[in-house]
């Protein structure tokens, strides 16, 4: 897999399979540091193109590494987030 930054928040996936096409899939990252007592980061992914359009994944890291990273995902098709 190829990731590749076009502009400044645009990022383009490309993924190819021996034997098979390659497809490309376009994603949007937002990051953002924290630095508080709890919270380390936050990082939001959406994809932007193919059958995963609108999808998209928070996830928040914390300042404590006994505590586990979060996720929550936003799936348009069911319209939550799970």
């Amino acid at each position: 897999m190829i990731i590749e930054k076009k502009g400044s928040d645009t990022i383009l996936s490309i993924k190819r399979s021996k034997g098979s096409k390659a497809k490309a899939i376009k994603l949007e990252r937002f990051l953002k540091n924290y630095h508080t007592e709890t919270i380390d980061a936050k990082d939001l992914i959406i994809i932007r193109s193919g059958k995963l359009k609108g999808f998209g994944i928070l996830m928040t890291s914390y300042t404590n590494p006994n505590r586990s990273h979060q996720y929550i995902m936003w799936i348009p098709a069911l319209r939550k987030a799970r």
